[in-house]
């Protein structure tokens, strides 16, 4: 038997099933202490500062510290800031906070999803599949993992937001009923096709792990529990941990990156790194635009200066969002290292 994965065996294990199997202790814990369904301070610093904002800041080693990609293209990176910058702050001033917000959110969706199909596809190059209707089953079906939730909380709505409260607007039932149909459908082929491979004798792990871990982590968060605290926690783990570990093994071997993916205690000195650049990101945001977590509500000044603050605070959002449909396309990423293969 010839078992594809995508990093190692116990590496997709361990980042495309550990991640979940915290985030349900998480949620077991906080169920079990009786501490409500809401993020609290504790929940926020650990999974929102530490996990999702963290991992954003991930992404400079795979762009602006990396010097091949720096020389190659750091005037579009400088250029794609600027954009960025200009086209939010227009945004905002164009259609309030609130539109804004909603844009945000559905731009992260389509991210997410994104980047579990793109999984999908390193885990088929890493298996030698290149059949371009298996490419395209496997994208849809993991897409679909993630969309059919999406659609349940589009067409039930939730207590919670992604971005903020009612940042997604309500869509009919048949929606739900046509995401649930598809999904059914397409994901009977993709079982069977696979269990045909192994039967031949390739089991692909690494496909296999993020199809299932998707699937799962994305029913636990949204349509399991109507909680805030369970979405942020299978959301942001899920999300981030693969990601992290993927920069680590594509990053300059003498970065910090680069070491981490070698050594424990480079890994924590990298991970302390992303923490404290994700602190200092949300402290701003806290003492400028939010005025929670124990900070006081922000300045006259700083509210009367949302439309230039907010979109220069969400910079580093959507720069990763941007960077990471350019940086791992083929034509551009021969200055970063292939994934390894070592297990974890």
């Amino acid at each position: 038997m010839r078992a594809h994965a995508l990093f190692g065996a116990r590496a997709d294990f361990a980042l495309f099933a550990g991640p979940l199997a915290v985030a349900a202790l998480a949620v077991a814990a906080q169920r079990a202490l009786g501490l409500g369904e809401e993020v609290g301070f504790g929940a926020w610093l650990l999974f929102v500062v530490g996990v999702d904002v963290a991992h954003v800041w991930s992404t400079l080693w795979v762009s602006a510290l990396h010097e091949g990609q720096r020389r190659a293209h750091g005037a579009l990176f400088a250029c794609l800031a600027a954009a960025l910058y200009l086209g939010g702050a227009a945004l905002h001033a164009a259609v309030g906070s609130a539109g804004f917000w909603r844009l945000v959110a559905y731009v992260a969706c389509f991210h997410f999803v994104r980047q579990q199909i793109g999984w999908v596809h390193l885990a088929r190059a890493r298996a030698g599949e290149l059949d371009r209707s298996g490419a395209r089953l496997d994208a849809a079906v993991v897409a679909l993992a993630a969309l059919e939730p999406l659609a349940y909380w589009h067409v039930h709505g939730r207590s919670f937001g992604w971005m903020i409260a009612n940042d997604f607007v309500r869509l009919p039932p048949a929606t739900l009923t046509i995401a649930r149909a598809a999904f059914a459908l397409l994901g009977a082929i993709f079982v069977v096709r696979e269990a045909r491979a192994a039967l031949r004798g390739d089991l692909h792990l690494g496909k296999l792990a993020v199809v299932v871990s998707t699937a799962l982590g994305w029913h636990l968060a949204i349509e399991r529990w109507d909680s805030d605290f369970a979405f942020t926690a299978f959301n942001t783990m899920g999300h981030a941990a693969p990601y992290v570990w993927l920069v680590a093994t594509r990053a300059e071997p003498g970065s910090l990156a680069g070491r981490a993916s070698r050594s424990l205690v480079a890994m924590l000195v990298f991970l302390g790194a992303l923490a404290a650049c994700a602190l200092a990101e949300e402290g701003l945001w806290e003492a400028l635009v939010w005025g929670e977590h124990g900070f006081p509500e922000p300045p006259a000044w700083a509210r009367s200066l949302a439309a230039a603050i907010v979109p220069l605070l969400v910079l580093p959002q959507l720069l990763h969002y941007a960077l990471d449909a350019f940086l791992w396309r083929r034509a551009h990423r021969p200055s970063l290292r292939e994934a390894t293969s070592r297990s974890a």
